[in-house]
């Protein structure tokens, strides 16, 4: 079984975790088209940058904002701390890039 198969078990509203780089339009928008064939709703995506210096990130960004269904929660900048063990858990640092008033 694999994933799709779980989610569409539990009929839960999806959120699309979208990693910027080479290739994100073509594997986001294939995501998004697996979630509708699952007869699932996606319902938001995340952007997250895995790199400081995506070429076209900005352009990217715009064009998954008109193409995916469901609203962007927020695009979670490339930070080289996650990285690395540290004391504050990984998700603090990234919560204050989400608007989740949105869901």
């Amino acid at each position: 079984e694999t994933i799709a198969d779980l989610a569409t078990a539990l009929g839960l509203p999806i959120i699309n975790v979208v990693c910027l780089r080479l290739g994100c339009l073509s594997h986001a928008l294939l995501t998004a088209e697996s979630i509708a064939a699952h007869g699932l709703q996606h319902t938001a995506w995340v952007g997250n940058m895995l790199c400081a210096d995506m070429i076209y990130a900005t352009e990217n960004i715009m064009t998954l904002k008109q193409r995916l269904p469901g609203d962007c929660l927020g695009i979670v900048p490339f930070d080289v701390s996650l990285s690395h063990q540290q004391q504050t858990p990984p998700g603090k640092n990234i919560a204050h890039h989400l608007n989740t008033s949105l869901m």
